[in-house]
């Protein structure tokens, strides 16, 4: 994403699709999000005894990349142009870097739940796998974005 224009940065394919700079700020938010929920997910209960982790995980990346179905953004996560798009990407790097901080010192992923508001009751490990696999859905959402006919040349 370095090197982009500010005309690259905030071209839109459609006007009901998102430019480069606002599919960041969704990814930064959605990152902050989950980055507090890994942060007291041991506050969470225990899973039930039933649960099939491996169908739940399996599910996850099934459906969170599945780019032919749209999903619709939670409204606290709509992009607002909360940051210029540089201070966007800034706010992604930092965030994902505790992410990553909290993902590294982890226990027991397994062994608790927190309520996801579409995908269901998941896991700790299950949260990182769709934190992970967002950003992937994300990443080609930005490649159609540049590969748009109108994406400027600079």
């Amino acid at each position: 994403m370095r090197g982009l224009s500010d005309a690259q940065w905030t071209f839109k394919p459609a006007p009901d699709r998102w430019s480069a700079a606002e599919i960041v700020e969704h990814v930064a938010v959605i990152e902050a999000v989950v980055k507090g929920i890994l942060a007291k997910i041991d506050e969470g209960p225990a899973p039930a005894a039933d649960r099939h982790a491996n169908e739940i995980d399996q599910m996850i990346l099934t459906k969170v990349l599945d780019r032919g179905k749209k999903a619709k953004a939670p409204e606290m996560a709509v992009p607002t142009g909360r940051w210029a798009p540089a201070a966007a990407l800034e706010h992604f790097r930092a965030t994902s870097g505790e992410l990553a901080e909290i993902v590294s010192s982890a226990v027991g992923l397994r062994q608790h739940v927190f309520a996801h508001p579409v995908l269901g009751t998941m896991d700790g490990y299950q949260w990182i796998l769709v934190v992970a696999a967002h950003n992937e859905r994300h990443n080609q959402q930005i490649l159609e974005v540049e590969a748009d006919p109108g994406f400027p040349e600079k």
